[in-house]
């Protein structure tokens, strides 16, 4: 059954490299190369989008961060000078 079958198979495999078949291989090739370049440009517009996208997250969280470290600093230094106004005070008394 193997040998039948590559019997059937062999003349398209030489069909397949004629210069004929080649020719029109590189004719195709020349009709869809703009819709590779399109493709290709829109790949990259993606990476690019994506790139920009993630630095501005990057850059929101790092700034959240700082902010939310800010503010626990803020709310430290305002119970510490509550501790130390109610310290001195009870020690007038």
């Amino acid at each position: 059954m193997k040998k039948i079958t590559l019997l059937i198979l062999l003349p398209f495999f030489l069909f397949a490299h004629s210069p004929s078949a080649l020719e029109y291989l590189a004719e195709e090739h020349k009709w869809v190369n703009d819709t590779h370049k399109v493709q290709y440009q829109t790949i990259i517009n993606k990476k690019e989008l994506m790139k920009h996208i993630l630095l501005n997250l990057n850059n929101y969280v790092f700034n959240l961060e700082k902010y939310e470290f800010m503010i626990f600093n803020h709310f430290l230094i305002n119970s510490q000078n509550d501790f130390t106004k109610k310290i001195k005070g009870s020690g007038n008394e």
